[in-house]
């Protein structure tokens, strides 16, 4: 048995089908569990900036007194991997059987309010920096509120923000599904002719704009916490395996490769058999996960620190060593770090608090409308309230013309 708020579950109220092939996953089980990995990733990222990669340009991006203690934080980059099975579990689950206007709301409500404030606090503190040590102009801070400035030819804000245009190129491929209607069968050939593509493109290079849609270099760790969320559905069964064995020997040759031009640009000396071990590990978490083995029952009290894992990873980069660069040489480096750190917390809290929880509920509501609304006209549908009564059918029968009289009175 596992607890939730609403009283005791039983451990088999897992995500099982339901005998169609449409079914999406069951509830109430949560998976408390992804909640703290995904802490772990934004710490394990956080931690990659602050004693690594600050130190490794030239000139460094901050002086904050650490260069990687006994070569552990370097690796923390892989969080960014992490994050994305994480992506690719939680979203299949959520948008299953959604309509698109819904799934659209959900996704501009969760991602772009705190991104908006967060983006925006950055470039502030990047200005008013007396160090001058980023640099940041009015239309580049306007064009980063697409949250696309890649697209056109804009450099990021912050450096970190460079996934989030990987996950809305996600999105987009996940909003397709949704228009079409999710089923097990199409969400598994959707999955296995990503893969394919994706490997294939390692060989004869796709199209550009297709290469840039299809995201090749990162699809496999998405497509594996796809195959995760179907597992955890239905069990462990080849149609499911099969595909996801291949994914994992993918996700080890990514990493593999992504880990060499690391070491390449940073003088990092990554060792690729550790990088393997740590992909290999998110793989037999997630296998776990998806086994309904990993019952940690402590994980539900600590749940809530998940909820600020997007502002940390939206705030820490450039602030942070804003803050660095302006405590250097007067706290020792541990007092500093735990400053800039707790500053960091308290800016994501409130921005959780003030802006997740406020901002995003009501502007879901407004976006699904707005989509509802243009649906419904390009399709010729009226509201009921707008409906006149000279619109409706003429009563046919004797009954019905004495009813429509009296319903006119």
């Amino acid at each position: 048995m596992s607890a939730t708020p609403q009283g005791p579950v039983k451990e088999h109220a897992r995500l099982r089908p339901s005998g169609s092939d449409t079914a999406g996953p069951a509830r109430p089980h949560r998976f408390h569990e992804l909640d703290l990995l995904r802490l772990v990733a934004a710490l394990a990222v956080v931690a990659f900036h602050y004693t690594f990669r600050a130190s490794v340009s030239h000139p460094v991006l901050a002086e904050t007194g650490f260069h990687d203690p006994h070569g552990i934080f370097r690796y923390g980059y892989l969080g960014v991997d992490l994050f994305f099975v994480i992506s690719g579990f939680v979203i299949l689950n959520s948008s299953w059987n959604k309509p698109a206007s819904s799934f659209v709301a959900s996704r501009v409500a969760r991602l772009y309010p705190a991104f908006w404030v967060a983006c925006t606090i950055t470039a502030l503190v990047i200005v008013l920096d007396p160090n001058e040590r980023f640099g940041v102009s009015f239309g580049q801070w306007l064009v980063n509120l697409t949250m696309a400035p890649d697209l056109f030819g804009v450099n990021q804000v912050d450096g970190v923000y460079w996934t989030l245009l990987v996950e809305l190129k996600f999105y987009a491929l996940i909003l397709v599904l949704c228009l079409i209607r999710m089923t097990r069968t199409r969400v598994l050939a959707f999955a296995i002719g990503w893969l394919a593509v994706s490997i294939w493109h390692s060989l004869v290079p796709l199209p550009s704009l297709l290469s840039q849609l299809l995201i090749p270099d990162w699809s496999a760790f998405f497509i594996a916490g796809i195959l995760f969320a179907l597992i955890a559905r239905e069990g462990w069964q080849p149609r499911y395996t099969a595909p996801l064995a291949i994914a994992y020997v993918w996700c080890l040759h990514l990493a593999a490769q992504f880990a060499d031009g690391q070491s390449q640009s940073y003088g990092g000396n990554l060792r690729t058999g550790t990088v393997l071990a740590i992909v290999t590990a998110i793989f037999v978490i997630f296998g776990l996960i998806s086994s309904h083995k990993l019952h940690a029952r402590w994980t539900a009290k600590v749940a809530f620190l998940g909820a600020l894992t997007y502002p940390v990873y939206l705030l820490h980069q450039n602030i942070g060593f804003v803050l660095f660069g302006l405590g250097h040489g007067h706290l020792g480096k541990w007092p500093l770090a735990a400053l800039v750190l707790a500053t960091v917390l308290s800016l994501s809290w409130a921005l959780h608090v003030l802006v997740e929880r406020r901002v995003g509920p009501p502007l879901s509501r407004w976006v699904r409308g707005r989509l509802t609304s243009i649906r419904d006209a390009l399709a010729g549908v009226r509201p009921m309230d707008e409906i006149r009564h000279s619109d409706l059918p003429l009563a046919s029968t004797p009954a019905a013309k004495q009813f429509a009289d009296a319903s006119t009175r």
